[in-house]
């Protein structure tokens, strides 16, 4: 039987406005230094370690400028009509809302405008004049649409849209189909880790204000908290830290880490608090794959990933008291943080990055073809 032929090779254009690493860009960069039949190029509004990532796998790439204050967008623009018109790409592919607002700006060629959603469009998220620009003047400048979870395509005004075609593609999140075995710590107290940016939405108060609670119920020496992450928002941060010296549980402030596997070997128990819905949350796959028990809130992409009392735990957002029922739950059952740490890495196989490029690179290809003949 012969194989199967080869798809044909499609070019494509990955935009974004910056190449540094937040949570999109590390996606996209797993998605680039991947093998795929795709012909890649890559265009940044600012450089960073997407362009070294790109540049060790030979992807060409421009770098237009560090700017989009003011009316130095509209240069942006122009400049970035010329790259795509020179180009003739089957598709464009747009990895963030400000990339997202530039190629709106820019008159429509042949090359299909798919944008990937990293941020979900309810109103919690997107608001005002901002919410009015997205959704009655970016968006329809888009012929198809990826979404970064279920959550987050439900977010997409069907009523405005149309028939444009949508498909979720979950995130790359640097776990492979193998993760190593993490056995449950041989310690005496039970390490609490939140891996996040140390924002209010982020919810870092409820775990501050559940060790209060959990003090109070005699558990003070039982476990410790370690919160990894930075912030711009130091009024927030200050809160925390003094907070934190009002607790008698070891808090840690560990401030931002590159790479955070360390932080999750190191604890059992992995915290999800964010007091809107998450988009995704490339950490739960992460602390799953780790072998941490991972409790998360109700909703947003955590809520698809996680079966709860299975393969993790979903708590009511925006409660200290059942983040703190849960611990307690979790300290007193050692037996079942063991099976629920078992049961997250094996799920998390599900989740590789081998597969989940694969289903974005399909995707892609579907889209780029939608109503052709």
């Amino acid at each position: 039987m012969s194989p199967l032929p080869a798809p044909p090779q499609m070019h494509v254009i990955f935009v974004d406005h910056i190449g540094d690493q937040g949570g999109g860009q590390l996606a996209l960069g797993r998605f680039l230094a991947r093998r795929s039949s795709l012909k890649k190029e890559l265009v940044l509004f600012q450089g960073g370690e997407l362009q070294a990532i790109a540049a060790s796998r030979g992807i060409p790439t421009t770098i237009l400028g560090t700017s989009l204050e003011g009316w130095r967008v509209f240069g942006r623009a122009r400049k970035l009509t010329k790259i795509l018109r020179r180009s003739n790409a089957d598709a464009i592919v747009v990895n963030s809302l400000r990339a997202a607002i530039v190629i709106s700006l820019t008159p429509k060629g042949r090359s299909k405008y798919i944008y990937y959603l990293r941020e979900d469009l309810s109103r919690a998220r997107l608001k005002g004049l901002k919410r009015m620009l997205v959704l009655f003047w970016v968006l329809p400048r888009f012929e198809a649409y990826l979404a970064n979870s279920q959550w987050t395509a439900s977010t997409i005004p069907r009523r405005l849209l149309g028939s444009r075609p949508v498909e979720v593609a979950y995130p790359q999140s640097g776990l492979s189909l193998a993760p190593e075995i993490h056995l449950l710590r041989e310690a005496t107290t039970m390490r609490i880790v939140s891996i996040s940016r140390l924002v209010p939405w982020k919810g870092l108060h409820l775990l501050l204000e559940a060790c209060q609670i959990l003090e109070e119920r005699g558990h003070r020496d039982e476990f410790e908290v370690a919160l990894v992450g930075g912030s711009d928002d130091a009024e927030y941060v200050t809160k925390l830290k003094e907070h934190a010296t009002r607790v008698r549980v070891k808090v840690e402030f560990v401030g931002h880490v590159k790479d955070v596997t360390q932080q999750l070997e190191r604890s059992d128990v992995s915290v999800v608090l964010s007091t809107a819905p998450e988009p995704f949350g490339q950490v739960v796959l992460q602390g799953m794959a780790a072998g941490t028990v991972v409790v998360a809130c109700g909703h947003g992409g955590p809520s698809e990933v996680i079966v709860d009392g299975q393969t993790g735990i979903l708590i009511r957002p925006n409660s200290s008291i059942a983040l703190a029922d849960t611990i307690e739950m979790l300290l007193r059952d050692p037996e079942m943080r063991k099976r629920l740490a078992s049961n997250a890495r094996n799920q998390a196989r599900s989740y590789s990055d081998e597969l989940l490029g694969d289903v974005l690179e399909s995707a892609i290809r579907r889209l780029t073809n939608a109503g052709t003949s």
